[in-house]
């Protein structure tokens, strides 16, 4: 996979589930076999935003030559997704989570392998 179908996949899918978050957070929740309260509703809002914050730095710098801030947008979002990735484990494995929960982190892993494949191959 080129890295500007990456960052365009990315983009996209940093667009649905932020919209998703943003309108509709009691259905993702419901996804994952939980309900969410008031506080709950709120930071998953809030979370949104920098999804979709996110989802509008990976489309711009869709056709970015290789840079320091191209890089910095790659690392951001693998980061993103490794803390996502234990933070699921954990509830996981403390029963907080069904094990529904493996299709996001195995989605997740996804996106953090190709956006530090992507930082490595600039390097190179």
């Amino acid at each position: 996979m080129q890295r500007k179908h990456y960052l365009i996949l990315s983009a996209a899918a940093a667009l649905f589930f932020g919209c998703m978050l943003l309108i509709m957070p009691d259905k993702g929740a419901a996804f994952l076999g939980t309900e969410l309260n008031a506080l709950g509703l709120f930071f998953a809002r809030s979370m949104a935003g920098a999804i979709l914050g996110m989802a509008v730095g990976l489309w711009l710098s869709r056709n970015d030559p290789p840079s320091a801030s191209l890089r910095a947008v790659l690392i951001i979002w693998g980061i993103f997704h490794v803390v996502g990735i234990v933070l699921t484990i954990g509830a996981l494995s403390q029963g907080a989570l069904p094990t529904m929960a493996i299709v996001p982190i195995v989605l997740r892993s996804l996106f953090a392998i190709g956006a530090f494949y992507f930082v490595v191959k600039m390097k190179g």
